[in-house]
């Protein structure tokens, strides 16, 4: 058995030996994503380092209830209330769980959830953008590609 694993050095994913294409690296392969080209570098980042702070203080606000200080982390409280949205995990690498040996070979892609949850009954994906204008092709090609992966239905 195996499972995918996430190397934050330099975010790749592996199954074992096997280095995996990401969600992202395929969507921009297949031209399925923003291009941010004409963006300048500097502003780039600043984008880059806000939704990576607005991303990790979510992620402590569902794993240990740690409440932040942006407006991104008050409107998200708001509206999963509104929805009756029980956030369950975070960053949650897919495939998960353990993959038999023989199957390996079957996995070509990983990608990391920004969140699982319900609403009611229904198992729910979430991805959370911080962009002035998210790019909704895209973001309906990576959630399929996560639920496809993940082999939840939801």
């Amino acid at each position: 058995m195996a499972n995918v694993i996430f190397r934050e050095s330099d975010h790749t994913y592996w199954l074992g030996e096997k280095q995996l294409i990401s969600v992202t690296q395929l969507l921009k392969k297949h031209g399925l994503t923003t291009d941010y080209s004409g963006v300048d570098a500097e502003v780039l980042q600043k984008a880059a380092d806000k939704g990576s702070m607005v991303h990790k203080e979510i992620e402590d606000y569902i794993k240990n209830g740690e409440v932040g200080f942006t407006s991104e982390l008050a409107d998200f409280i708001q509206i999963t209330e509104e929805l009756g949205l029980a956030p369950k995990e975070s960053e949650v690498i897919v495939p998960c769980g353990d993959i038999p040996e023989s199957e390996i070979d079957n996995h070509i892609v990983a990608g990391k959830a920004d969140l699982i949850g319900c609403i009611g009954d229904s198992l729910v994906l979430v991805d959370i953008k911080t962009t002035s204008k998210p790019d909704k092709k895209s973001c309906a090609w990576q959630l399929s590609l996560y639920e496809r992966i993940s082999g939840l239905k939801f």
